[in-house]
C-alpha cells in the first residue's frame, strides 16, 4: 500500500478513537483498520428495541480529569447515571460498594462507630511474605463482607482460588462507613445518549474507517501506509507471541428480552456473589437511561426490558480478550513484550489490550490524548474542543 496517510491506527475502540480524533483536530490523514464490524472495541454498544445495549457488558463513562470531561463533552451528549450494583447471596440482596447500607444489612450495626467496630472485629491480618487476594481480602475487607461478596464472585471471574490471585486486585475496593453507595466518585458521570459506538463514530470523523478488516492479513503492507502507526489490539499478538501467550478472561452472554416491562431486576447490575452459579453479573441496560428508552419504546408501541447475563470464561482464538490476568507469570511475560514495543520504531502502543493493564474508560482516553500530545504536539486553537495540550 503506498504511503497516503499520516497516521496508521489498527482498532477502533476508545484508545484508537481518542488519538484519531487528536490526528484529525491537527489537520493529519488517518487510517483506521478494525477487525470487527463494529466500531468502540470492548465498549461496543447496540440499539436493540429502543435500548442501548452494552454487548461486553456494563459500560458507565467517569470521569474527573478535565480534558477528558472536555472532549467527551464535545464529541457525545451524555445521560447522566449513578452506578449503585447490588450484590446477590444466597437469596439476599446487599449494597455495593461495601457501606453502611452493606453492614447493616449482615450485621444489623445501626452506627459508623458499631460498623467499624464489627468491621476491626473480623480483620484478620495476612502472614508474614503472603499477599493474596484472600489474604489481603480478609484483612482490608473482613471476614464476612469479604467471604459473601467477594470470595466466590472473584473466583468465578479469574477462574482460580482466590489464594492464587494477586492481592493487587483488591487496590480498587475499599469501604465506607457511610450509606454512600456510588460505585464511582468521579466528578463526571454517564452514558452516551445514542450509544458508544456511536460516540466512537464521531470521534472517528474525517478518517478513513475499515472495518472488518485484519492487519495481520498484510502487516507489511498496511504499516507503508503511514510513517506513525499506533496498535492497540492484544500485545502479544503483535510479536506473533515469541514471549508466549499472554493469559486473558473473556465472557459470554445470554440475552434474554422481556415483555410487558421496562423493569425486570429493578436496577442495572446484579452481582451474582454465590458459587452455585457460574453467572457473575445480571445487567438490565434500560436502567442507564430510563426515560430515553419510554419515549423510544412508545414512539414504536414497544414495553419490554433486556437482561443480560454474563459468565466469565477463558479468552481463546475464538472469544475477545477482556481482563488481563495479573499473576507473577503474566507480568514477566508483559514486561518481555512492553520492552520490545518500545524498541519498535515507527510504532505506538496504548489501550487495554496493547498495554496489558485494566484500565476503565477515561484512563484510556487520558492515555491516547497524552501520547498523542507527545508524538503529534499541542492541537491547534481552532479545535472542536480548544487546546488540550
Amino acid at each position: 500500500m503506498p504511503q497516503r496517510y499520516d497516521v496508521l491506527i489498527v482498532g477502533a475502540g476508545l484508545a484508537g478513537a481518542t488519538f484519531a480524533w487528536y490526528a484529525r483536530q491537527s489537520g493529519l490523514r488517518v487510517l483506521v483498520l478494525e477487525v470487527t464490524g463494529r466500531l468502540g472495541g470492548l465498549a461496543a454498544s447496540e440499539r436493540r428495541l429502543g435500548i442501548d445495549v452494552h454487548l461486553w457488558g456494563p459500560h458507565i463513562f467517569h470521569a474527573s480529569d478535565p480534558d477528558v470531561i472536555r472532549l467527551a463533552r464535545s464529541t457525545s451528549d451524555f445521560v447522566p447515571t449513578r452506578h449503585s450494583p447490588v450484590a446477590l447471596y444466597q437469596g439476599l440482596t446487599y449494597s455495593l460498594p461495601p457501606n453502611l447500607w452493606t453492614m447493616r444489612q449482615l450485621w444489623g450495626v445501626a452506627t459508623p462507630e458499631e460498623a467499624k467496630a464489627r468491621w476491626e472485629s473480623e480483620r484478620i491480618p495476612p502472614p508474614a511474605g503472603v499477599d493474596h487476594f484472600e489474604s489481603r481480602g480478609r484483612w482490608q475487607l473482613g471476614t464476612t463482607i469479604y467471604e459473601t461478596i467477594f470470595r466466590h464472585y472473584s473466583e468465578k471471574q479469574w477462574g482460580r482460588p482466590c489464594t492464587e490471585l494477586p492481592g493487587s486486585l483488591l487496590e480498587r475496593t475499599g469501604i465506607r462507613f457511610s450509606y454512600d453507595n456510588r460505585y464511582f466518585r468521579d466528578v463526571f458521570e454517564g452514558v452516551p445518549a445514542d450509544g458508544y459506538s456511536a460516540w466512537v463514530g464521531r470521534l472517528l470523523a474525517g478518517c478513513d474507517v475499515r472495518l472488518n478488516c485484519d492487519f495481520f492479513q498484510d502487516p507489511a503492507g498496511f504499516a507503508a501506509a503511514a510513517p506513525l502507526r499506533l496498535y492497540t489490539g492484544p500485545i502479544d499478538r503483535f510479536f506473533d507471541y515469541r514471549h508466549g501467550r499472554l493469559g486473558w478472561r473473556s465472557l459470554e452472554f445470554r440475552h434474554e428480552v422481556h415483555e410487558g416491562s421496562r423493569n425486570v431486576q429493578g436496577t442495572a447490575v446484579i452481582n451474582h456473589c454465590d458459587a452455585s452459579t457460574p453467572l457473575t453479573r445480571s445487567t438490565e441496560p434500560a436502567h442507564f437511561d430510563p426515560e430515553g428508552v419510554r419515549k423510544r419504546q412508545e414512539a414504536a408501541g414497544l414495553n419490554c426490558s433486556i437482561l443480560m447475563h454474563e459468565t466469565p470464561v477463558a479468552a481463546g482464538a475464538d472469544r475477545m480478550p477482556c481482563y488481563p490476568e495479573l499473576d507473577a507469570a503474566n507480568r514477566a511475560r508483559a514486561e518481555l513484550y512492553r520492552s520490545a514495543a518500545a524498541a519498535r520504531p515507527g510504532w505506538l502502543f496504548a489501550g487495554r489490550l496493547a498495554e496489558y493493564r485494566y484500565l476503565n474508560m477515561d484512563q484510556v482516553i487520558l492515555g491516547s490524548l497524552e501520547l498523542a500530545k507527545r508524538h503529534l504536539g499541542p492541537l491547534p486553537t481552532t479545535s472542536t474542543t480548544g487546546d488540550l495540550s
